[in-house]
């Protein structure tokens, strides 16, 4: 008995342990933008794009002409995915900051609490754009929740909307991102 008690409270000591050792990283959805912009600082984005649209995306999102980007020392790194292995990427968990969801990809990731957020409202720029319009909210008749944000796609007709796993490790640099290029969007309307 006293053995058994004595290997229980040993290997609680040692979670404990492994669990203070840890760096716990800060929910951004208590933090304001100012907290997040300073969470950001020499993070690297990793964004997973439909392997079609790797090099709009790779101009579009490829800050480094941002000077607010450049101040933090912000890193951003595409990569092109087939569908499948989109969702593949999404289902194990992938340690991707951003990725693009349309339609079908969203409604699963949504179902299957893949996605992180709600975050749309954490956007400085949200204060300026109609949020609850079917344009910002829907994405091939799939309502986003706030899980997703739209951007501006190569054809300009049909919005990419992208989400923020939830397993992401750079979710403040995520939304730095999100937030310059949705200023970027609403600078050319």
């Amino acid at each position: 008995m006293k053995n058994r008690l004595s290997s229980v409270l040993l290997f609680v000591s040692l979670l404990l342990l492994i669990q203070c050792g840890e760096r716990k990283q800060r929910d951004v959805r208590k933090l304001n933008w100012y907290e997040i912009s300073t969470e950001a600082r020499n993070k690297t984005v990793h964004i997973l794009v439909p392997a079609g649209e790797l090099a709009f995306w790779t101009q579009k999102l490829n800050l480094d002409a941002d000077s607010a980007k450049s101040r933090i020392s912000l890193s951003v790194r595409l990569t092109g995915l087939e569908e499948q292995p989109l969702r593949d990427s999404l289902e194990m968990g992938t340690r991707a900051s951003l990725v693009v969801l349309r339609g079908a990809e969203l409604d699963l990731a949504l179902n299957r609490a893949w996605l992180f957020g709600p975050f749309d409202k954490l956007l400085p720029i949200s204060k300026s754009i109609n949020t609850s319009s079917g344009e910002f909210r829907f994405s091939e008749t799939v309502n986003s929740r706030g899980y997703a944000v739209p951007l501006a796609a190569a054809d300009s007709l049909t919005p990419a909307f992208f989400g923020i796993p939830a397993e992401a490790e750079a979710k403040a640099a995520a939304l730095f991102v999100l937030e310059k290029a949705m200023e970027v969007d609403k600078l050319r309307k």
